[in-house]
């Protein structure tokens, strides 16, 4: 995860070897702590929670639900940055709240 460009990137990096995989309890600016799960190299779900109520930007290599006690919040959009394509999205958040998000189906 990284989170010092003003936006959370979920597994930017992940190296092959690493096909499934979970972390949890990862902080990121903006007061958010973030744990996710991987299977294939690939996002399967993460949790945002939010510790302050700011605004959450979240990039993804795959498009992704945001949802928050079962209410859909909001869905990603595609973006190109430096010759590569993501998924962002922004969304409001309430402190002590927690955000699940899991890749959109097709």
């Amino acid at each position: 995860m990284q989170s010092h460009a003003g936006f959370i990137q979920l597994l930017p990096a992940l190296p092959d070897v690493w096909g499934e995989g979970s972390v949890s309890g990862l902080k990121a600016r903006g007061n958010f702590e973030v744990a996710m799960n991987w299977k294939q190299g690939h996002l399967s779900e993460a949790t945002i929670l939010s510790g302050s109520g700011n605004e959450c930007r979240l990039r993804t290599s795959v498009p992704v639900t945001i949802k928050e006690g079962g209410k859909e919040v909001t869905t990603s959009s595609p973006v190109t940055s430096n010759g590569k394509e993501y998924y962002e999205t922004t969304f409001a958040t309430v402190a002590g709240k927690s955000y699940r998000v899991n890749p959109a189906t097709l």
